[in-house]
């Protein structure tokens, strides 16, 4: 074989393969090429060539070429490579390596003849980058990739690895079909590290010179999909896009409903145009929340004309608040622009103007106006001013600088004044100046029926480094009073609470992650001693976890406690005392953290008195002293007497807020008098176990009831009642019955309830002394249960002017406590006769039945236990008494018994009337003739009695008269015909 060797320098045009044998001869060719290259893609550089050409004497060409190269320049790494290339001039073998900055291997061949070709290629990357110099912003560590069909018609698959710093990390598959002038993306897919969700784009794309239409391409994430139609170039745009994205949370996004709209880009690439249309319902972006949103932008390219963005949404809720609906607009230019804002709602308005421009990386501007309306939030019987910008406020903002000059808003005689400036990372300077605010501002945030009188001037400055600023700010309120009014006091019509807080200052102090504050105030109601409450807090720099130290003091001096129990319903308690007196002081340290505080000292309630008018009853001698040390819990120790006894409390409470301010404490006593009312008296000795925890209140222990006299009096006779025809207007409707009580919030209950001696029950006919005992059961979510049974002891039953001796009486509990099981048996004793009524089965449906020694007709026992005789010694009137009863009692087989007493009694007719319990009636009647007949009515409840007669003069002619309640008379005239359709008499 001959070789031979040349070396060529200058500018490197062409590489050209050149014969290097004679016919019939084999031989080689070694070609190396240096030269300088001053265009192409990669810029200016220097590149050099190695071709070793080998032929093959029957060949007319070279057939093999092994090829090294490089490519050098001042803007870019080296790039290497190495390869070979064999052909038989029909196809071509190709296997090349990149060697440099990255690894890629090309593998494969190229089929020439028969016209126009194919191609099956296939290769890996490893390593690589782009830009190829400098910070990359695109990187694949490492990916693969296949070219295959004919050369009009190639197919592209390409699967990788893909890092962009800042954008996007996963892995992406492509699948292209390339073709003369047309690129069909067939799939694009994209998942992200650490997200199940996949990005994927369809669509066919057209080439043409540097243009490219679409009209189909797809791009989406899950069910959200932006299909894109238009064309592309390097001088211009003109894209058109559609969008729905019913999940946008499936976007990584934090907001909720849907989206849909369109949007349009023309002009050129480096300033286009932008129309966008978006519009949503039910919008939820982090805590705010809109019922409808809409959006409208037509955005020039910079500096080419006037763009206008419109905002609408209605239905704004934050965090519950209803903030009813906003405006925004903006228009003008980047160098001139308005902005323009609106809120309305919910019974007030802010508005926003401000104007400006963009101009060397900073916008300077200035605020026209604001104005904030809040008077439709006052109170009843008060008023709000209305703020407004008392001059126009300049303001800058720049990348390094946020500034504003002074600037104020005034409300009435109130005035709010800022100033400030902030270069982030560097300094914060800001001022603020409050005067003359009334307290009646925060009116629309206090407990229903409560108001703040008096007015606060406040001052504060913060300066510094932002990452350890320093700041100083004070408040002064002055004659600031708080008025309130209980819903008993309202109901009785008594004059507001109203509580003076004299001296109110408070003062709060930064110095970079150290925190501290001062408050001091009196306390006072009308015609009570003047309080005291004074605090100071210190908080140091979070520790390793985040919390922070806590430091600090507690003093508290009331000679009157009036005003503490004054404050009560405006801190969401509203005790139903009267008359309070008693005293309290504290001295306490404070230590610990902000998550668990600490302290040392006590809290001393000391002389406490006060009546609690619903239980009629008078607390007195209270005392409670809670006992703070370091690294233990609080000690509660305290006790109140009522009547002849008292209750004590003694138990602990952790300083632990994140767990609720965990409670263990002991509720014991004797004889203490818990209510005393016209109706009740009772006394408890309790012994109960009383905590408080994660999982909400429990409750045992034991609780006797040593006496208790229950009176329950019957309505006097002759009371009016609403007529039956009479409406109420704006009456409550009233609630249906629930079947059992269930338990509110998260209270767990097992107390042992038990009776003693000296509890008797008197009314409704019944006299009796109750005995035994219940197991109350409580759980979160369920009725309230009891096990257990109440008897009735030496019970007399009074009904229809006679008395019944209780033989045998008892409440049964096994379940709900407001279904027990009924068990009474009744008897009366009369000429050797025992009558009796037993009352048996569940509270809602008890079944009343009649019995007798020696056993007898029921209507002969009810006769017993009415009369103390037999029914065939029973009056009429005392009949209709005995039916009034049979019926009021539900008694089985009732009206087989109303039929024996009438029968007994020679009457035709015995029956209970009436729609409705007020107008139930017991009605006897009898025809005394053909054509008489007599009616006697007695009220089952109101006792009221009437007569009724109906005679009969002719066949067609009756008279009806009434007497009684109602007083009247009526003639009657009846006609029957045959009705001629139906054949009957009408």
């Amino acid at each position: 074989m001959r070789r031979s060797r040349r070396r060529l320098a200058g500018a490197l045009l062409a590489l050209v393969l050149l014969p290097g044998h004679a016919a019939g001869q084999g031989g080689g060719l070694v070609l190396e090429l240096e030269g300088d290259v001053e265009g192409g893609p990669l810029g200016p550089g220097t590149a050099r060539v190695r071709i070793d050409l080998e032929a093959r004497p029957e060949a007319a060409l070279p057939s093999r070429a092994a090829v090294s190269w490089s490519f050098t320049g001042p803007a870019t790494p080296t790039l290497s490579g190495e390869g070979t290339v064999d052909t038989d001039g029909a196809r071509v073998v190709v296997d090349h390596r990149l060697t440099a900055p990255f690894r890629l291997t090309t593998a494969g061949e190229l089929i020439l003849d028969p016209p126009p070709g194919a191609a099956r290629l296939a290769g890996t990357w490893e390593g690589l980058r782009w830009p190829l110099a400098g910070e990359p912003t695109l990187a694949s560590p490492r990916g693969r990739y296949t070219v295959e069909g004919a050369l009009d018609a190639l197919q592209l698959a390409v699967d990788a690895r893909l890092d962009a710093p800042g954008a996007v990390a996963g892995e992406v598959s492509a699948r292209v079909a390339l073709a003369p002038d047309q690129v069909d993306l067939r799939r694009l897919e994209l998942r992200r590290d650490g997200d199940a969700r996949t990005i994927d784009a369809r669509g066919r794309l057209g080439v043409d010179g540097d243009v490219v239409r679409t009209e189909d391409l797809d791009i989406g994430v899950g069910p959200n999909r932006v299909r894109v139609r238009g064309s592309a170039s390097e001088g211009a745009l003109d894209l058109r896009a559609d969008i729905a994205l019913p999940r946008p949370d499936a976007l990584g996004l934090d907001v909720r409903g849907a989206l849909s709209g369109s949007a349009r880009v023309r002009g050129a690439p480096a300033g286009p145009d932008l129309e966008l249309r978006l519009a949503s319902r039910d919008l939820g972006i982090g805590a705010v929340d809109a019922r409808g949103v809409a959006v409208e932008a037509s955005v020039k390219a910079l500096g080419a004309g006037d763009s206008r963005v419109d905002l609408r949404a209605d239905g704004l809720h934050a965090s519950g608040a209803d903030l009813g609906a906003l405006r925004a607009g903006l228009r003008g230019t980047v160098a001139r622009h308005r902005l323009e804002l609106a809120l309305t709602g919910a019974g007030a308005e802010a508005r926003v103007a401000a104007e400006g421009g963009l101009a060397d990386d900073a916008w300077r501007g200035t605020l026209r106006e604001a104005v904030i309306d809040p008077r439709g939030l006052a109170p009843t019987g008060t008023s709000l001013p209305t703020w407004r910008l008392a001059a126009p406020m300049a303001v800058e903002a720049s990348a390094d600088r946020v500034g504003w000059q002074r600037g104020c808003l005034r409300g009435g005689e109130a005035t709010l004044c800022t100033a400030g400036e902030l270069r982030p990372g560097q300094r914060v300077d800001a001022t603020l100046t409050l005067k003359a605010l009334p307290l009646a501002v925060v009116g629309p945030w206090l407990p229903e029926r409560t108001s703040l009188d008096g007015s606060v001037d406040a001052d504060a400055r913060l300066g510094g480094s932002p990452a350890s600023p320093e700041g100083l700010a004070t408040m002064r309120v002055d004659r600031a009073a708080l008025r309130l009014t209980t819903e008993r006091a309202a109901s009785a019509g008594e004059p507001p609470v109203r509580i003076s807080l004299p001296g109110a200052r408070a003062e709060a102090r930064l110095r970079g992650e150290r925190l501290e504050a001062t408050f001091e105030t009196g306390l006072a109601a009308a015609g009570g001693a003047t309080g005291t409450v004074a605090a100071r807090v210190e908080l140091g720099p979070p520790g390793a976890g985040a919390d922070r130290p806590l430091a600090g003091s507690l003093a508290l001096d009331l000679p009157d406690l009036a005003p503490v129990v004054g404050l009560a319903p405006a801190l969401g308690v509203d005790p139903p005392l009267a008359d309070v007196r008693g005293s309290a002081r504290a001295r306490v340290t404070l230590g610990g953290t902000l998550a668990r505080p600490d302290g040392d000292g006590t809290l001393d309630v000391i002389g406490f008195a006060a009546k609690v008018p619903d239980a009629g009853i008078t607390l007195d001698d209270g005392r409670l002293r809670a006992t703070m040390r370091p690294g233990r819990p609080i000690a509660l120790d305290g006790e109140v007497r009522s009547g002849p006894g008292k209750v004590a409390l003694r138990g602990t409470v952790e300083p632990d807020p994140a767990a609720g301010w965990p409670l263990d404490a002991r509720l014991a006593g004797t004889d203490f008098l818990l209510v005393r009312t016209p109706q009740v008296t009772a006394s408890v000795s309790p012994d109960l176990r009383i905590a408080r925890g994660p999982r909400g209140l429990t409750v045992g222990g034991r609780l006797r009831v040593p006496s208790a006299e229950i009176v329950v009096h019957t309505l006097a006779p002759g009371v009016a009642r609403v007529s039956a025809d009479e409406v109420v207007v704006s009456a409550e409707p009233k609630a249906e019955s629930a079947p059992a009580t269930r338990s509110g919030g998260d209270l767990t209950a097992d107390v042992e309830v038990s009776l003693g001696e000296r509890v008797t029950f008197d009314g409704l006919g019944l006299s009796a002394r109750l005995a035994g005992g219940l197991r109350v059961l409580q759980t979160p979510g369920n009725v309230v249960a009891g096990q257990g049974q109440l008897e009735l002891v030496d019970g007399r039953y009074r009904a229809y002017g006679q008395e019944l001796e209780i033989r045998r009486g008892r409440l049964l509990f096994a379940g709900p406590l407001d279904r027990p099981e009924i068990d009474v048996r009744a008897v009366r004793v009369a000429d050797e006769v025992t009558a009796g009524l037993e009352l048996t089965g569940p509270a809602d449906s008890v079944r009343s039945r009649l019995y007798s020694e020696p056993p007898l007709p029921e209507a002969d026992i009810l006769s017993y236990l009415l009369t103390g005789r037999p029914l065939s010694g029973a009056s009429r009137d005392e009949g209709a008494v005995l039916a009034q009863m049979a019926l009021a009692l539900g008694l089985d087989r009732s009206s087989l018994l109303t039929d024996q007493i009438a029968s007994r009694l020679g009457l035709d007719e015995v029956a209970l009337a009436g729609t409705s319990r007020e107008s139930s009636a017991v009605r006897l009647g009898k025809r005394l003739s053909p054509d008489l007949y007599l009616r006697y009515t007695l009220g089952v409840f109101d006792r009221v009695g009437s007569l009724f007669l109906d005679y009969r003069l002719t066949e067609h002619l009756s008279v009806e008269a009434e007497s009684g309640a109602r007083q009247g008379m009526g003639v009657i005239y009846r006609i029957e015909r045959e009705d001629v359709l139906g054949g009957g008499k009408r």
